[in-house]
Parts: structure tokens; sequence; C-alpha cells
């Protein structure tokens, strides 16, 4: 509905969910499924590393706790998927290693000198292992972004250069303002620092909020 002055209101769902609440079976334990509201469906966190990629814990966030009939009528949405430019995966008995890029596409990071360009010399803390099967049924490998020695940071990484972030969109560089950073939930334990921004453009600044959904 319309509210008095023209604003649009979103509609309240079951257990007076709004669009992108958190929420959880009240009548479940800890280490139940954390879902995220939006879309009038519930898309599942699969697991903590997931959830940890885009709120820094479960403390500082608030988790409604509705009841089993509320949560059993909301339509499936899909897996909730790795913020991009936070973790790479890969799948426990294969070798590839992947960054996640929106919209759920991975580009391969070929080698060792290429992981170690883009994310130093601790690359290999920065993995998560995924169940092949979530792998397969959550992301799509795109060969055309794989990494190259001269390739450019995937998109969704934030870049800091001489102490100011930036978002990588494609070619451009975006500057990230501090509301930027706080609306949008940026990290800066996910942040690379880089000498320069050579072979980018300067883009137009990041919206306060712009990349704060969780799901697309």
């Amino acid at each position: 509905f319309t509210a008095v002055g023209g604003d649009v209101v979103p509609p309240v769902g079951p257990g007076g969910l709004t669009e992108g609440d958190l929420f959880m079976n009240k009548e479940v334990g800890a280490g139940g499924t954390v879902y995220y509201y939006a879309n009038s469906k519930k898309y599942p966190f699969p697991n903590e590393r997931v959830f940890l990629s885009w709120y820094p814990n479960f403390e500082s966030v608030t988790i409604k706790k509705i009841t089993p009939a509320e949560v059993g009528v909301i339509l499936w949405g899909t897996n909730v998927r790795y913020r991009p430019g936070t973790r790479m995966v890969k799948v426990p008995d294969d070798p590839k290693v992947y960054a996640i890029t929106p919209g759920g596409k991975v580009c391969w990071v070929k080698d060792e000198d290429i992981a170690k360009k883009f994310y130093g010399d601790t690359w290999n803390k920065k993995i998560d292992d995924l169940l092949a099967s979530l792998f397969v049924s959550t992301y799509d490998h795109d060969p055309a972004c794989d990494l190259a020695l001269n390739s450019r940071y995937p998109t969704g990484t934030l870049l800091s250069h001489n102490s100011k972030p930036y978002y990588v969109d494609g070619a451009n560089v975006r500057p990230v303002s501090g509301d930027a950073l706080q609306g949008n939930r940026f990290r800066n334990e996910f942040m690379i620092t880089v000498a320069n921004l050579d072979g980018y453009a300067v883009g137009q600044p990041v919206g306060n909020t712009e990349f704060s959904r969780v799901v697309d």
C-alpha cells in the first residue's frame, strides 16, 4: 500500500517480517538455519562462513524468531551466496580456487603467482571449502573472467589506495564514502591495499546502501 505523502511502505510478511530481515524458526535452538527475507521469500545462509561474509558476527544483528507455521508459508528463494570480494572458494577434492563476483559468477584463480598478486602472501588463508553439491548448485564458472597476471581485480573487490576505499566495478573503481562503507556493511578486513589504480577509470561514487542487499 502507499502511505500518506506518497512514500511506498514495504509489505509486512509472516511474523512481521519486512524486506532485509534476518530470521529463524523460534523452536529451533543453536545451529538452526538463519534466513534472509526478501522478495517475499526466504533465502537460507548455507553455512556460518557465508553469513560472516555479509555480517561481522551474530551478536551485532537482530535475528527475528518466528513460528514454524510462519516459516512454512514463506516461499523458498535460493541459497545466499558469499559476498563478492570477501572469500575465495573451492571444493575439497578439486584443487581449483575461485574468486566470487556478483550474480554468483566465479572466476578461476589459475595459479599461486596470480593468487599472490591479487590476494597477497596470505592468499591461502582466504579460501573456504564448499561441498561439491553446494558449489555446483549455487555458483557458475565463467571462463571469460578467469584471472591472469594482467587481469583487473574481480568486480566486487574493495581496494584501498592512499587510505581511500574504492569498489571495483569492471573497468572502473568507484569511490566509497564513510557513509557508504557503513550503509553497505563493507568491512576493512576484506579491503586490499594497492600501490596504484593504473588501468582503471574512476567511476561514480557508490551509493550509501547500493550494495546492502544480501540477495539479487
